[in-house]
């Protein structure tokens, strides 16, 4: 494809859009890190051993932790959940 030229449009993200697309990953983590986080207690609630409920206990520190810090990193940003409910954002990607 010699001779071919992007748009100049397509060349130059705009800041915006960069903020927006990194607002919307860090939403995205949240609410992952959020699911991981009730995930890992409502298997603590349910263990049957003492080597599970300290497998669990691990896992909801770290998905506690996880979650503070990307509540942290978009407080930093002045990013709000609600300004991307209107963008779609509903579930979590794979």
């Amino acid at each position: 494809m010699t001779g071919e030229t992007m748009p100049e449009a397509a060349k130059t993200a705009t800041p915006k859009a960069e903020l927006d697309k990194a607002g919307e990953e860090i939403i995205h983590d949240i609410i992952l890190a959020k699911t991981e986080l009730e995930t890992a207690t409502q298997n603590y609630n349910f263990a049957d051993s003492d080597d599970l409920i300290d497998i669990y206990a691990y896992r909801i520190i770290a998905a506690q932790t996880k979650y503070n810090m990307l509540i942290k990193k978009a407080r930093e940003k002045g990013l709000s959940y609600n300004e991307y409910l209107s963008g779609g954002i509903t579930s979590v990607r794979k």
